[in-house]
């Protein structure tokens, strides 16, 4: 799978929006997703969280929140986030098998089932 490290220009596009538009869900995903490719941890994670308080029911931003926090070595919290997003996402989601490893490999062992 091909990684694109999207443009400044990019990005400064969705913080514009985001000036405009402070609650758009898209933009703070979108943004979110950029920023955490481009290794911006911090304003990713801050992104993608207000994404998931804009639309809690979307599945995609509790994984991309959750594969953030990881990244970020906070274990606790991105099972949070992965299991958010298994409890959201559609079944035939292939993405499924990735963060439900995950949240096996992140759970402490007396906490797995």
């Amino acid at each position: 799978m091909m990684t694109v490290v999207p443009t400044a220009s990019a990005t400064e596009a969705f913080r514009r929006e985001l000036q405009l538009q402070p609650g758009d869900y898209f933009a703070h995903v979108s943004l979110g997703a950029a920023l955490a490719n481009r290794g911006e941890r911090d304003s990713a994670l801050a992104h993608l969280r207000r994404a998931t308080e804009l639309e809690p029911w979307a599945s995609a931003s509790w994984l991309l929140l959750g594969r953030a926090l990881d990244a970020a070595n906070d274990p606790a919290n991105a099972v949070t986030a992965f299991q958010k997003y298994l409890a959201l996402a559609p079944r035939n989601d292939p993405a499924r098998i990735v963060a439900g490893r995950r949240v096996e490999l992140l759970q402490p062992a007396g906490a797995r089932p």
